[in-house]
């Protein structure tokens, strides 16, 4: 957690530098330059503040999406209970 904070803060570099790609922002519809700074598993920050890793991928405009989002689910059509559906989804 503390090298999360660390990277989160600048402190440090990030583990892994995710460079230049496009954020698509799924609920506004824009689309933004913009580094990923990633410490251990975990995304410690997204922004252009952030500009160094201990390795770097470029992405060269490459469009970033985050991960699939079901906005509209028919539960019953699933067969399973709400709390064993959560379960398997998360």
């Amino acid at each position: 957690m503390e090298n999360l904070i660390n990277v989160a803060k600048g402190d440090q570099p990030a583990d892994l530098l995710l460079r230049g790609g496009r954020i698509v922002n799924v609920f506004t519809g824009e689309v933004y330059p913009a580094n990923i700074a990633i410490a251990g598993e975990w995304i410690a920050g997204v922004g252009e503040d952030y500009t160094e890793g201990r390795e770097v991928l470029d992405l060269k405009d490459l469009f970033l999406a985050p991960g699939l989002i079901n906005g509209h689910l028919h539960l019953e059509s699933s067969l399973l209970s709400p709390g064993e559906y959560a379960r398997l989804a998360l």
